[in-house]
């Protein structure tokens, strides 16, 4: 396994007495299940792009301090690109893998930026909350 993914998900992940790594697969749903969670909040409020992203910047701070950097964001793309195609099959045409990525670019740029942002005013907190879709009040 890639060292990087390895430093990436190692909170998801037990070693072996043979010094394999594996991942817990009740961690890794959680999480995936947390991520399309935020995913799907992120896209529900593409329309209002300074909250949406207020959101990223604010998610980015947060996986800062789990020490997640910015250079480890492009190993996500592909796993989420798979998800994706074996979600919608023939529906994921390269139109809209393309599309995804912008968009998945955006969103790393965005993480980058809080993680950035933490890293420069020494802030390793973690928040309290997720992200919270605007309408979540009404």
């Amino acid at each position: 396994m890639e060292k990087d993914l390895k430093k990436l998900f190692r909170r998801l992940m037990s070693v072996r007495e043979s010094g394999d790594y594996v991942f817990d697969s009740v961690r890794l749903e959680r999480h995936a299940t947390l991520v399309m969670k935020h995913l799907g909040q992120a896209v529900d409020n593409l329309e209002d792009s300074s909250y949406f992203s207020e959101l990223l910047v604010m998610l980015g701070e947060k996986h800062a301090a789990y020490d997640v950097k910015p250079e480890m964001l492009p190993f996500l793309w592909p796993a989420i690109r798979d998800g994706l195609k074996m979600r919608l099959g023939d529906k994921f045409t390269k139109e809209m893998e393309l599309a995804w990525k912008h968009l998945y670019d955006y969103i790393s740029h965005k993480l980058a930026e809080g993680m950035s942002n933490a890293n420069s005013s020494g802030s390793k907190k973690a928040t309290n909350g997720g992200l919270i879709h605007k309408n979540s009040f009404n």
